[in-house]
């Protein structure tokens, strides 16, 4: 996933000549910081503030994804949450962070709120749910939701 700032070479020499390398992914190394330092409850406070300071260091919607993704799969729910909150925040176009978002939710059982997330993206870009993830979802039973 990550790649070269400047080149390979040039990056394996700076690396030999201990000069410190700034990562592709500031906003994954700062929000990485920031969840190992503050308590979870302590950033939910300070959501909109993280989400200003975050977002030019964010260069795409897949960054936070893959980090979300990351955090979820280690079993760090609420982390992962967090993430993928804060991405729909910052990436509403294009779209794909409220998918990813349903997807997350879909996959912590939480089916309404999946759907939610899922109509939003729907809405947004009907023509990207043709496949199988999403019709999985879609075609779950739920009461509570208005589609």
């Amino acid at each position: 996933m990550e790649h070269p700032v400047s080149c390979l070479e040039t990056d394996i020499a700076q690396i030999s000549a201990g000069v410190p390398s700034t990562p592709n992914y500031s906003a994954v190394a700062e929000l990485q910081t920031l969840l190992k330092s503050d308590p979870l409850d302590s950033l939910h406070s300070q959501y909109l503030a993280i989400a200003r300071y975050v977002f030019g260091k964010a260069s795409y919607v897949g960054e936070l994804t893959t980090y979300a993704k990351k955090l979820h799969y280690n079993g760090e729910i609420e982390k992962a949450y967090f993430v993928y909150k804060l991405n729909t925040s910052l990436f509403k176009y294009p779209p794909y962070s409220y998918y990813r978002l349903g997807v997350f939710k879909f996959e912590c059982d939480k089916i309404v709120e999946a759907k939610e997330h899922l109509i939003k993206y729907k809405n947004i870009a009907p023509d990207y749910l043709n496949n199988n993830e999403y019709k999985k979802i879609a075609s779950k039973e739920t009461k509570y939701i208005k589609q």
